[in-house]
């Protein structure tokens, strides 16, 4: 008789197949399993190894960290090192952040990890958001913090919804319990929902209100990624770059950043 640990893992695996709209016998083809097996190991009849969990992780696209937590339901060893961030194995992945957060100079950037913590910016960022200066930061603090986003973005609401939107289809999509609970909370404190109208722009990005002036600027983000990651960390940070979302929007911006102060205000 199989004990808790080999149920435990059937759970979460069962939980992982059913959030990607899999039945059973889909997943099993595309894991290159037969169907029985696949049934047995969901139910506990038989005792997952290794490979068989990697397979089916892999196939499901399940992150690095929640790979970890499948393998230590089925009472093996996590295969995905996570490593500390300020060590020196991860040592020239930080300067590959920090020399994307220097070149997107005078824009701001930022380096966020898998619970959407801001862990470092530039200099513009921290400029324009005092509540940088102690890092890290939690979303909360972020839009609603004294010196956080809320006063500069003349869209607050539409950005802050469509940030706990996509909040919340990672937490689903990544099966991360807590994160979905960090969402809730946050949009309950807001009073907004966390959820995007279909009839809605293309891109929601945020209308920067110029501090000392009357003016605003549409400005778009984008993430940056590791790819082939092999570290939990890795995996889930990511590069969000700044730009300006037209040609008048960047004229005006850098017009007014080059009166403000230039790209080394606040460093």
């Amino acid at each position: 008789m199989l004990g808790p640990m080999a149920s435990a893992f059937g759970e979460q695996l069962k939980a992982w197949r059913k959030t990607r709209g899999l039945s059973q016998l889909d997943l099993a083809v595309a894991a290159g399993m037969s169907p029985r097996h696949l049934s047995f190991l969901e139910t506990g009849r038989s005792r997952p190894r290794t490979p068989a969990v990697l397979k089916l992780a892999e196939t499901l696209a399940v992150p690095l960290r929640e790979r970890n937590a499948l393998l230590r339901a089925a009472g093996l060893p996590a295969a995905y090192e996570e490593r500390p961030v300020e060590g020196e194995a991860l040592a020239p992945y930080r300067r590959i952040a920090r020399e994307l957060l220097a070149r997107q100079e005078p824009y701001p950037a930022f380096v966020v990890d898998g619970v959407w913590r801001v862990v470092d910016a530039n200099a513009t960022a921290r400029a324009l958001l005092p509540v940088l200066a102690e890092l890290p930061a939690d979303l909360m603090r972020v839009m609603l913090g004294e010196g956080g986003l809320r006063p500069l973005l003349a869209n607050f609401d539409e950005v802050a919804s469509a940030s706990l939107a996509r909040m919340r289809r990672e937490a689903v999509e990544h099966g991360r319990a807590a994160l979905r609970v960090q969402v809730d909370a946050a949009a309950a404190a807001l009073g907004l929902e966390a959820s995007l109208s279909p009839t809605g722009p293309t891109l929601i990005g945020p209308r920067l209100l110029l501090p000392g002036t009357e003016d605003e600027v549409q400005l778009v983000t984008t993430v940056a990624r590791f790819s082939g990651a092999n570290d939990v960390f890795l995996d889930e940070v990511r590069v969000e770059l700044v730009f300006a979302a037209d040609d008048a929007s960047a004229a005006r911006y850098e017009r007014w950043h080059r009166g403000w102060g230039g790209p080394s205000v606040g460093a």
